[in-house]
């Protein structure tokens, strides 16, 4: 999970079910600094999250916590959290696809993933007839996942089986510790 960071994603987590990584690999969380247009229909709640590595697929899903709060809410018109809607872009179709919401717990909510991709948590709202999703030209992707595209605030490495292969939070307590800090003071 991101925390105790001035991180802009803190309180974000992912939890991987032993058995759901097909290899070892490093799983970031970070925010997407220039992500594609989202639908005219979709207002956004929070941050893009871009989860990696980008394009993993699990053998079982994952479950991902994302925070929002009441200021959120009353931003976007969300009278109930469970108006919350959850998007992932699809670099094939080069559209954002509704995913769906497992539950609102307290202060979070929380989705499943059976893939990693970049992720936007909103509310649909009504539109005109003439408007729809905004097209997105596929140099317009080509960023997002470069090497200028997401600032990450956690870093893990996991066996396939799912346990750590460092103490996780002894590594994330560093990492975070490097990465937020170095952000903040560029600012």
């Amino acid at each position: 999970a991101v925390s105790g960071t001035s991180c802009d994603l803190e309180g974000v987590s992912v939890e991987i079910p032993p058995g759901a990584l097909k290899e070892d690999c490093t799983i970031t969380i970070g925010e997407v600094t220039n992500p594609p247009a989202l639908p005219d229909n979709l207002k956004a709640i929070g941050k893009v999250i871009d989860y990696g590595p980008h394009g993993a697929i699990f053998n079982t899903p994952v479950t991902v916590r994302v925070p929002y709060t009441h200021e959120d809410l009353s931003k976007s018109g969300v009278s109930d959290p469970a108006e919350l809607e959850v998007w992932t872009f699809n670099t094939t179709t080069l559209a954002w696809e509704a995913v769906p919401v497992d539950r609102v717990e307290g202060w979070f909510l929380i989705y499943k993933l059976n893939h990693f991709s970049i992720y936007a948590t909103g509310k649909s709202v009504v539109t005109t007839p003439s408007s729809g999703i905004t097209p997105v030209s596929s140099d317009a992707v080509a960023p997002i996942y470069g090497e200028s595209g997401s600032g990450g605030c956690f870093i893990a490495t996991l066996a396939k089986d799912g346990y750590p292969v460092f103490p996780l939070a002894l590594f994330i307590s560093i990492l975070l510790a490097i990465v937020c800090r170095g952000r903040w003071q560029k600012k």
